[in-house]
């Protein structure tokens, strides 16, 4: 039979003889901010084909980015990926630097790390604290079973006061707006580093309230095996990020082609990679990178202690890019966000493309459900890590 299963909040009505379910990953998960869309075929519960249509949420960034000045379009650079906001201003302000050949302070490199890596456990945080298992009750335990009950839905203390943090050094909690072409908008407030090394401290101690239901033998085996996705369909997709460390693929740019800080921090930056390729081994991958990020923060701490200097660059009035065209890239909690901005000399970029993580991992559903049974599509979509905005760029 043929199913048609809608992800998110949008509705659509669908004249075509086919059932249309939808599918709640929760009303918090980033997937409910938009619309994707799949046309499933179904034998005896198990899909047997799977396409996927996205673009119905499509906002059009990189049209509004040409018709912004260099100043204006980070706004709309940390909108598309909005629990990794500060993470696509970055991006976009390095590539717009590499342009104009700008040097950032050292200060604010270093600082532009300790945010990136704040950004990612806050990111990373939420996917875990509500990821849907889908075919299971609220405990994440499958109905009947007899199991000691595991709450997956945790108090949020860890992401709360990460989520905090960022809002004290920035005044935004969604679209923080603190980066800017040669450096950021402003110096830390009294107080906030050691602040820092509180949160660092907390997370130390409290590790293992950090998805305890991972290491609960019932969820292991449950999501042990699912959704599965090969080395080879990484490649075919240019899959980044988590998704493709669970699969062995050993690439972090934050390694390979240092920007910001991360050049210095060698000794700290451990990339954390699975050779499962399946739920379990992205989920862990996430919550391993949780770790490595608040062993990078402290770092960051300890050297911002003792570093003096300006936080930015002073830039004329009206900023003009040379012609030419730059593509920039960086290492963002859900992969590899790209941005390549081409130039014709003017005070607003003639063409901007993004390369948006989500983007490619949608494009895995059409090869990864297939022989999956439809009472695992939460689970499978949901360790996809997908942000609809990041899709529907």
């Amino acid at each position: 039979m043929k199913l048609i299963v809608d992800i998110g909040s949008g509705a659509l009505s669908d004249g075509a003889d086919v059932p249309v379910a939808t599918l709640n990953l929760s009303g918090h998960h980033p997937s409910a901010h938009g619309l994707i869309r799949l046309h499933l075929e179904v034998d005896d519960d198990v899909i047997v084909s799977s396409t996927t249509d996205i673009g119905y949420m499509h906002r059009g960034a990189e049209k509004l980015l040409e018709s912004r000045d260099y100043r204006q379009g980070l706004a709309l650079a940390n909108r598309h990926d909005w629990l990794g906001a500060f993470s696509g201003e970055l991006g976009y302000a390095i590539a717009v630097e590499a342009m104009l050949g700008l040097d950032v302070p050292e200060r604010a490199q270093w600082l532009r790390t300790l945010v990136a890596e704040l950004t990612r456990i806050i990111s990373h945080l939420h996917f875990l604290d509500h990821f849907p298992f889908g075919g299971m009750d609220d405990s994440g335990i499958e109905a009947g079973s007899g199991e000691v009950r595991l709450p997956t839905r945790l108090p949020p203390e860890h992401r709360e006061r990460a989520q905090e943090l960022l809002e004290a050094l920035t005044g935004g909690r969604v679209h923080p707006m603190y980066a800017q072409i040669g450096g950021l908008r402003e110096d830390v407030p009294p107080g906030w580093l050691d602040d820092m090394t509180s949160f660092v401290r907390a997370m130390r101690e409290q590790a293992g309230l950090i998805a305890p239901y991972l290491d609960a033998e019932t969820n292991r085996q449950r999501l042990s095996g699912l959704g599965i996705i090969s080395s080879e369909l990484i490649n075919i997709h240019g899959a980044s990020g988590p998704v493709a460390r669970a699969s062995g693929s050993d690439v972090d740019l934050r390694r390979d082609q240092p920007y910001a800080a991360y050049g210095e921090l060698t000794d700290v930056m451990r990339v954390v990679t699975r050779n499962d390729s399946d739920v379990l081994a992205r989920l862990t991958v996430i919550r391993e990178q949780v770790s490595v990020a608040v062993d990078l923060i402290e770092a960051c701490v300890e050297r911002l202690q003792t570093l003096e200097g300006p936080i930015n660059v002073t830039l004329p009035k009206t900023l003009r890019a040379p012609e030419g065209i730059h593509y920039g890239w960086t290492e963002t909690p859900l992969g590899i966000g790209g941005y390549l901005v081409a130039s014709q000399g003017e005070k607003t970029p003639w063409r901007v493309k993004l390369r948006t993580p989500s983007f490619a991992h949608t494009a895995l559903l059409s090869d990864v459900l297939v022989g999956e049974s439809t009472a695992n599509l939460a689970p499978i979509i949901g360790s996809l890590f997908l942000v609809t905005g990041d899709t529907d760029r």
